[in-house]
């Protein structure tokens, strides 16, 4: 026996399905979603910033217990390199799982990473920033070397600032106020995006 439902049952059916993937779409965006900081920012946040290479990437049995990755220190930019060394191997301790998301960690890959430390290992956040090395921006590198420490008691604006502001500029203080570093590669990234005047490649 077939029984026929009338349009008006079919279009709820329809319209209760949409809501329901919607969501289920929703709730794995938002969870995995993080307000988007500047590097210097996340680096005068942290205690520890190090770049470091994936030597044991995290295999995931239980979300509900925090993931560790081994990493192996490469360079410490901020920390006590008392309780931390370079060439050393410590693990990564990721808090705030979730199986709608993932650290990212490929083995063999080097990374940018912010974290605590705490009884040998390093904690750290999906919401930290971390990002592969080669993801970097020159002046993200540079930053990370010379320029962040030297201008962390500059406050950054908590508004969405440029792609520009974010991966070729800083905060620097000059004559007691905070302005933004007008690199060569933000002045390049500035006429192409926003002036539209593409002169040469950014990187």
């Amino acid at each position: 026996m077939t029984v026929k439902l009338s349009p008006s049952v079919l279009w709820r059916h329809l319209l209760f399905t949409t809501i329901i993937f919607s969501e289920l779409f929703l709730a794995s965006v938002f969870a995995c979603s993080c307000m988007l900081s500047h590097p210097q920012s996340l680096y005068c946040q942290s205690e520890y910033v190090v770049k470091a290479l994936v030597v044991k990437p995290v295999q995931r049995f239980d979300y509900i217990k925090p993931s560790t990755t081994t990493l192996k220190i490469i360079r410490i930019f901020k920390g006590n390199e008392s309780s931390l060394s370079e060439m050393g191997t410590y693990p990564l301790v990721t808090l705030e799982m979730s199986p709608l998301c993932e650290d990212g960690f490929t083995k063999g890959n080097k990374y940018l990473i912010h974290a605590s430390f705490n009884n040998g290992s390093l904690r750290t956040h999906l919401c930290w920033g971390n990002k592969s090395w080669f993801s970097l921006s020159k002046v993200m590198r540079r930053g990370l070397a010379r320029y962040y420490n030297r201008h962390c008691e500059c406050e950054h604006p908590r508004f969405v600032i440029s792609e520009c502001h974010h991966k070729h500029s800083f905060l620097s203080k000059r004559n007691n106020q905070c302005v933004w570093a007008r690199t060569k590669y933000f002045k390049k990234c500035w006429e192409c995006g926003v002036k539209k005047k593409c002169t040469a490649s950014v990187h």
